[in-house]
């Protein structure tokens, strides 16, 4: 395992689980419980490292207002001389990209299963004052038998208080363009319904295999959002079942009064619909 550090602050290091630019997260064992663990690194020199360490506590200090089987459990934060690091239960998982990407098809029963566990969890943090800000297929893990959970709650933010100096915002939009609502584009205080837009994204990419709108340049896309319709799902999946192509088109209602009010109600519409006739 070259190049992969033996143990970081008491956690022996199995393998690494994911590697991006300003973080690391590895497969780790706790030397005194002797369970497998997550730990999410930043070391001390890397791009943005101040930001990232808050990030990092700000995930650590949310852990006490959240309590759900469908959100990852986060163990401690802690810091080193070389690096900060936030010690996570360990999920033996794809992340739902990957599991979209993969050759054998979701049968239809469990697509429903695995996005009713994505609302539950998102209801969760929305009853706790918290908006995700960040809902995509790479956040969302399902293990072998569809169990589901949602992490990665670094650019959270709290509904009353928004503290947006912590998290850049005023140097540009923070989430992933792919499934940012109008109102998280134009820099606007954030609601749980913002959420609500990012998941309709989602739901309407594992229906279409495509979101409703392709990134031709980041602000087309961005532009797409703020004022065109998507392609009707119906027509790039006609045998979509007619109350989940209904439901997808509320979630992705432009104004965020015509979105449904809550994800609560689409646990409830779930129920009533199928992903395809």
């Amino acid at each position: 395992m070259a190049g992969v550090r033996s143990t970081i602050a008491g956690y022996e290091i199995l393998s690494v689980i994911m590697e991006g630019k300003n973080s690391t997260v590895y497969q780790a064992l706790d030397r005194q419980t002797r369970w497998e663990v997550a730990v999410k690194t930043v070391t001390v020199g890397a791009p943005k490292f101040k930001l990232r360490t808050r990030q990092l506590r700000w995930e650590y200090r949310l852990r006490e207002r959240l309590s759900h089987q469908n959100l990852i459990k986060i163990h401690k934060f802690g810091q080193t001389r070389a690096l900060a690091y936030l010690v996570m239960e360990y999920f033996r998982s794809q992340n739902l990209r990957e599991l979209m990407r993969s050759s054998d098809a979701i049968p239809s029963e469990r697509v429903i299963e695995i996005i009713s566990q994505v609302a539950a969890a998102l209801h969760h943090l929305h009853r706790n004052g918290i908006v995700h800000r960040d809902v995509k297929p790479e956040n969302i893990l399902v293990n072998s038998v569809g169990v589901v959970k949602v992490i990665d709650f670094a650019i959270a933010v709290e509904v009353n208080k928004q503290w947006t100096r912590w998290f850049g915002m005023r140097r540009g939009v923070r989430g992933t363009r792919t499934y940012m609502s109008p109102e998280q584009i134009r820099g606007k205080r954030l609601s749980p319904l913002s959420d609500m837009y990012s998941f309709g994204v989602l739901l309407y990419e594992l229906a279409a295999g495509r979101p409703p709108f392709m990134e031709i340049g980041p602000d087309q896309l961005l532009a797409s959002h703020l004022e065109d319709a998507p392609p009707p799902l119906g027509r790039l999946v006609p045998d979509v079942h007619p109350g989940f192509e209904e439901l997808v088109n509320m979630m992705l209602a432009k104004s965020p009064r015509m979105r449904p009010p809550d994800m609560l109600t689409v646990q409830r519409r779930l129920r009533e619909v199928s992903l395809y006739r």
